[in-house]
C-alpha cells in the first residue's frame, strides 16, 4: 500500500481538478460525484498494485451500512485501509453550508457506533470530504461546528491561490482500530484555533 493513503487520495483530487476540470464538470450534474469518485479511486488504488480495492463492502459488525472504498493488501500481514467520501455537491448540498459537515458527521458517528468486523482488525480508516465552494468551506473552518471531532480534523488548501479563500479544499479525519476493536483517532496538526492550510489556518484567512 501507499505509506500514506489520505495523501494519496488528496493527490488524485489534484489530478482530477485540473486541467481536464472533470470534477468541476461532473460537479454541475445531479446526483453529484461521489459514486464517480469512488470507482475512479478504486481503479487508481488497483492500479498502484499490491492490494485489492472494493467498493461498497459491509465491514461494520452487525449493522447494513457499507464503507465506500476497502484496501487489503494482496499477501502479507493484514494491512486494512477503510475509506469513507464526501463530495459537496450542486444539486444536493444546495440547502445549506452545514449539510457537507453534518454528513462527514454522520460517517464519523457510524465509525463511532458500530464496530468493524474482527476479520478487518487492524484498520485504519479515513474519512474524507472535498468541497470548492466559499461557503461550506467558510463553514467547516469554525471548529465549533465540528462538535467532539473538532480536534481531529484536518483542513487543507489543496490548489488556489494562498491569499484567496476560494480554492479547492479537503477536510479530513485518520482513525486507527486496534486489533482490540479500540478506536483512537489521530489528533488534526491545527487544533481549535483553526485548520492547517499552507502553513496558515484558514480561520486567520478569514478574519
Amino acid at each position: 500500500m501507499p505509506e500514506n493513503v489520505l495523501n494519496e487520495i488528496r493527490q488524485w483530487t489534484k489530478d482530477n481538478f485540473t486541467p481536464a476540470n472533470k470534477i468541476q464538470q461532473i460537479y454541475l450534474q445531479k446526483g453529484g460525484w461521489e459514486g464517480w469518485a469512488q470507482v475512479e479511486l478504486a481503479l487508481h488504488f488497483t492500479a498502484i498494485g499490491g492490494w485489492n480495492c472494493q467498493r461498497e463492502i459491509q465491514v461494520y459488525h452487525g449493522s447494513q451500512k457499507r464503507a465506500d472504498l476497502l484496501l487489503t493488501a494482496e499477501d502479507g500481514p493484514p494491512n486494512t485501509t477503510i475509506i469513507e467520501l464526501k463530495t459537496e455537491a450542486l444539486w444536493r448540498d444546495d440547502d445549506g453550508a452545514d449539510k457537507f459537515v453534518k454528513s462527514m458527521k454522520e460517517d464519523l458517528y457510524k465509525i463511532d457506533h458500530n464496530n468493524i468486523d474482527p476479520k478487518y482488525l487492524p484498520a485504519r480508516l479515513i474519512v474524507f470530504g472535498c468541497t470548492f465552494v466559499p461557503a461550506v468551506s467558510e463553514y467547516a473552518t469554525n471548529p465549533d461546528n465540528w462538535g467532539q471531532y473538532a480536534q481531529y480534523v484536518t483542513g487543507m488548501k489543496l490548489l488556489g491561490r494562498p491569499d484567496d479563500f476560494v480554492g479547492l479544499y479537503s477536510w479530513s479525519l485518520d482513525i486507527e482500530v486496534l486489533a482490540d476493536g479500540k478506536v483512537e483517532l489521530s489528533t488534526s496538526r491545527v487544533h481549535y484555533g483553526g485548520m492547517e492550510v499552507e502553513g496558515q489556518t484558514l480561520s486567520s484567512q478569514l478574519s
